[in-house]
């Protein structure tokens, strides 16, 4: 006796597989977009401290580093 496999499921696994791909997709878009914010914030930061640190400097308080 031999079996046959059934067209739908198999068509249901297809179109499973097809949106799970569009998910990952979409996924990794999501991860660069938050990636490119996480690098903007980091430069605001980064001159947001420098502004601080000379400030500091120009009045002469004391700024512990890192």
């Amino acid at each position: 006796m031999t079996s046959c496999r059934d067209p739908r499921a198999d068509a249901n696994v297809a179109q499973a597989m097809m949106e799970a791909g569009a998910q990952m997709t979409m996924l990794q878009q999501d991860q660069s977009i938050m990636q490119s914010q996480l690098d903007s914030l980091m430069q605001v930061v980064a001159w947001q401290d420098t502004i601080i640190r000379r400030l500091a400097s120009h009045t002469g308080l004391p700024i512990s580093s890192r």
